[in-house]
């Protein structure tokens, strides 16, 4: 388990939780830090996510907490006194599907991972991915009642009226240049694409997707 893996311990504990959390986020990180310092390998197991968890036992824990005191030492008075922190929920749906939000300046938004399926030959058929994926993804904000109930319409609502627009994109709609390529929605959205190994991405919505 890498170094920053481990600094996620504090801020899962403390910030993705769908129950309030135990502990506020100074004790949270306090208690992560102090964890590390002691080499308490139980407390700082505790502290890990499912995801985190996966692989990691107290008994390997305790070894690498051991073998690695200094770097740990180092990553606990980083979690003393933070420059920045930042908050991720993952939703899981009853499909087995994910979503996974961030949150910045006060309001949650919509990682760009869940905005990025599968890379595609030419960026027409990324973009069509796209607009299925965003539909998938409106009709599992409804299956896990991510939203208010007063909220839920609107942003699905939101994200299925985007879908729409983006199947209606023409290729002469497209704007290419050699490594990018970009689309202006009706809506006032831009969509904006990047090859990679010959493969085009999706890599931005702009404005981004958010909720308050």
């Amino acid at each position: 388990m890498g170094r920053g893996q481990i600094a996620l311990v504090a801020l899962t504990a403390a910030g993705c939780a769908a129950r309030q959390p135990t502990d506020t986020l100074d004790e949270a990180l306090a208690k992560a830090s102090r964890a590390m310092i002691d080499g308490d390998a139980p407390a700082l197991l505790a502290m890990l996510d499912e995801r985190l968890k996966v692989g990691v036992t107290g008994e390997s824990l305790a070894k690498d907490l051991a073998k690695n005191s200094a770097e740990y030492a180092d990553l606990a008075a980083m979690l003393s006194s933070p420059t920045s922190i930042e908050f991720e929920a993952i939703v899981k749906t009853d499909s087995g599907d994910t979503i996974a939000l961030v949150l910045e300046e006060d309001s949650w938004k919509l990682d760009t991972s869940v905005l990025a399926p599968d890379a595609a030959g030419d960026p027409m058929t990324a973009l069509r991915r796209l607009a299925s994926h965003l539909k998938s993804l409106a009709a599992s904000i409804l299956e896990t009642h991510l939203l208010a109930e007063q909220h839920d319409k609107g942003f699905i609502a939101t994200l299925e009226s985007l879908a729409a627009e983006i199947e209606q994109i023409r290729p002469q709609d497209l704007v290419l240049s050699e490594d990018r390529c970009y689309c202006n929605l009706p809506s006032g959205r831009k969509v904006e694409l990047v090859r990679e190994e010959d493969t085009w991405k999706i890599f931005s919505i702009f404005p981004p997707l958010e909720f308050r």
